[in-house]
């Protein structure tokens, strides 16, 4: 059996670039599909158009749904039905499903971890230029790197004041300020969520604590447990978050080079993980060749 590092370079590549839409937007239409790939940063025109017929965001798409199954700590049932104990994908509304000891069952949505909304009204603001890592962002924003099951993720907080990510104006924004909510406590799991207390808290993130977002296991969790099962180990430094924000927002115009190229290469990243279900905290000289070869390919330099 090969190792990770040695399954086929290209393949892994391939599917670390793949834009989570493009089955459901061309359906291996190559003409347009190949104008998409051309102009990433009129992407998302193309997506909203298509998004109100399909009903849902990208992230619960059949292509995203599809990398959720490839994380080891998510046992799914066989053929997407209820099952005890196991999590299947409910077609009616979307969303995976998680079904406890007692039959009960919670819903995990999934949310997008840096949206281009963000990151276009940085660009607007700042007058932003440099399309070279713009546009890598754009072809990497989509990825499945760029997604992650969270356990009942309210709606975007841009109409309703401060929210769950606690940004102050925007729901959908980077992960930093997601992961920062984690504490370093153990998390308590679904299974022991089944009070009829408990129940009736599980739609109000704050009831149930900000930190408990990314607890979508039906076991107890660590901080590093939670990181670890969803590929978030680059993250982070010894423990620290690499960067410490309040708000993506706050990021300086003469930071924004370095911000977006770091969130770049975070995606990326994760996606290879996510692929290759690689969970040590150090990459090997062959993980990071892979990597780099997919920065090289998106227009970057490693």
């Amino acid at each position: 059996m090969k190792s990770k590092c040695e399954l086929d370079e290209q393949q892994i590549i391939s599917e670390m670039l793949k834009d989570v839409r493009e089955s459901v937007l061309f359906n291996n239409n190559e003409e347009i599909l190949k104008k998409w790939k051309a102009a990433p940063c009129s992407r998302m025109n193309e997506y909203l158009k298509y998004k109100m017929i399909f009903s849902s965001d990208a992230e619960r798409w059949p292509d995203a749904i599809g990398s959720y199954k490839k994380y080891g700590c998510l046992s799914f049932s066989e053929d997407d039905t209820p099952e005890e104990g196991k999590y299947y994908f409910y077609q009616k509304d979307r969303f995976i499903h998680y079904v406890k000891n007692d039959k009960s069952e919670v819903i995990i949505p999934a949310d997008i971890l840096t949206s281009v909304e963000s990151i276009d009204i940085l660009k607007k603001h700042y007058s932003y230029c440099n399309n070279t890592l713009l546009n890598a962002f754009y072809k990497v924003s989509y990825t499945i790197g760029a997604f992650c099951p969270v356990w009942k993720n309210p709606a975007a907080g841009v109409r309703k004041g401060p929210n769950n990510w606690k940004t102050g104006n925007s729901g959908r924004d980077c992960v930093w300020i997601k992961l920062k909510q984690l504490s370093d406590s153990k998390m308590c799991g679904l299974e022991k969520m089944c009070g009829l207390e408990k129940r009736k808290n599980e739609c109000n993130l704050k009831k149930r604590g900000e930190e408990n977002l990314f607890s979508i296991f039906p076991e107890d969790n660590y901080k590093s447990d939670i990181i670890k099962k969803l590929y978030f180990l680059d993250y982070f430094n010894n423990g620290e978050l690499l960067r410490n924000i309040d708000s993506i927002y706050g990021v300086k115009k003469e930071e924004l080079d370095d911000f977006i190229k770091e969130l770049i290469v975070l995606i990326v990243k994760r996606s290879y993980r996510i692929i290759t279900k690689y969970q040590e905290n150090d990459l090997r000289p062959c993980d990071e060749k892979i990597i780099s070869k997919a920065l090289e390919d998106i227009g970057l330099k490693s």
